[in-house]
């Protein structure tokens, strides 16, 4: 492989490595955010509102809440790789279902995985919030 070859593939190894940083340090950032919120909303069922809205604006547009109810099976059994299904459940929470599909490009540039494991984490942060647990069947 010619030097000039190899320096642009490093390059861009560095430069996927920065991205993939920024994009990661753009997730906490939210995650945050959605903490600060609560902090001043202590209904359970507004919290998992705020944390619709905050996922709608930033990670995924079509995101849906459903609040008291499991999701549909039809749902369940689309490809893992391109849905987000969660299920916050608890005695103290209300029971309820986020649900997303990716659309590439993500708009901060995220994989699918990325993506998955930002929702992940939100709807996690969403359903301890809400005094609940999450499930991502």
């Amino acid at each position: 492989m010619p030097a000039h070859d190899r320096k642009e593939e490093q390059f861009s190894l560095a430069l996927e490595s920065i991205q993939g940083k920024r994009r990661a340090e753009l997730t906490v950032d939210a995650a945050n955010a959605l903490v600060a919120r609560f902090a001043e909303e202590h209904d359970p069922v507004a919290r998992l509102r705020l944390a619709h809205e905050l996922i709608r604006r930033n990670f995924a547009p079509d995101i849906r809440l459903d609040l008291g109810s499991a999701a549909p099976d039809a749902e369940r059994h689309e490809p893992a790789g391109t849905r987000f299904l969660a299920e916050i459940t608890g005695e103290a929470a209300p029971r309820a279902t986020l649900s997303a599909a990716y659309c590439r490009p993500d708009s901060s540039g995220r994989t699918a995985e990325e993506w998955r494991a930002a929702l992940t984490l939100l709807a996690g942060v969403a359903a301890l919030g809400a005094g609940g647990r999450l499930s991502c069947p």
